[in-house]
């Protein structure tokens, strides 16, 4: 019915919103791909007889897995959904130079990549893609723009030295785009879109990026063509 439907695109995952669907992942029941299915060995699960709090965290009547950082609230592991918070189906990209032994469990460890446009539809209702100034207040907390400290402070302890001391977790998962010949920094870099345009050039927005070297934590701005880890902020 009406308040049904307006349910599922709010929450992105409604017990009713549609057939049980593995949106990637392995079916259990031997089907594979984005066929439907009953059981779900990883990935999304959504619909009627799926378990949508233990598999997608965010949802309607689901815990949420997050971490309060400075009085902000953040989801805690990197988004993977690929049904927008209006409905949309959004793209959800991998970084393909990653080894051959990560890829298969890509998104399951490291989420999905989005572009910009895709990015701001990542997050429920409750939530929202974090602005220029709400990811400045988190890296002045952990340790200043710019600087080593925040980059360590925020960085998983399985990317290069992290400390992860605030419990925020950032993984290397690189970035992705079309026609790009090099190692895309898998490994390298955790890059993470903003909500908030360039002021001079509407093609590009203000990007994170967490590295594992002197550079430290840059906070610029990048082509919206590009594809980054999402994580949601609480309203």
């Amino acid at each position: 019915d009406e308040d049904q439907t307006k349910e599922c695109l709010a929450n992105q995952f409604g017990a009713e919103c549609k057939p049980c669907t593995c949106q990637h992942g392995t079916c259990k029941d031997g089907k594979d791909g984005d066929g439907e299915c009953s059981k779900c060995d990883s990935g999304i699960w959504t619909g009627k007889n799926c378990n949508e709090c233990t598999n997608n965290k965010l949802g309607a009547n689901c815990d949420i897995d997050t971490v309060v950082i400075n009085g902000q609230t953040w989801t805690k592991r990197n988004m993977d959904v690929t049904r927008g918070n209006d409905g949309s189906q959004l793209t959800c990209y991998v970084n393909d130079f990653a080894p051959e032994s990560e890829l298969p469990d890509f998104v399951k460890n490291y989420g999905c990549l989005y572009m910009w446009a895709d990015a701001m539809k990542v997050c429920p209702a409750g939530w929202h893609l974090p602005s220029k100034e709400e990811f400045e207040a988190l890296l002045t907390y952990v340790g200043g723009v710019g600087t080593t400290k925040s980059s360590q402070n925020l960085r998983a302890t399985s990317f290069r030295n992290g400390s992860d001391t605030y419990g925020f977790g950032a993984l290397a998962a690189g970035f992705y785009t079309s026609g790009f010949t090099t190692d895309q920094y898998f490994g390298s870099v955790a890059e993470f879109w903003s909500e908030t345009e360039d002021e001079k050039n509407k093609n590009w927005a203000y990007r994170l990026t967490v590295t594992n070297n002197n550079f430290g934590t840059i906070f610029d701005t990048y082509m919206k063509d590009y594809a980054y880890s999402v994580r949601c902020l609480k309203d």
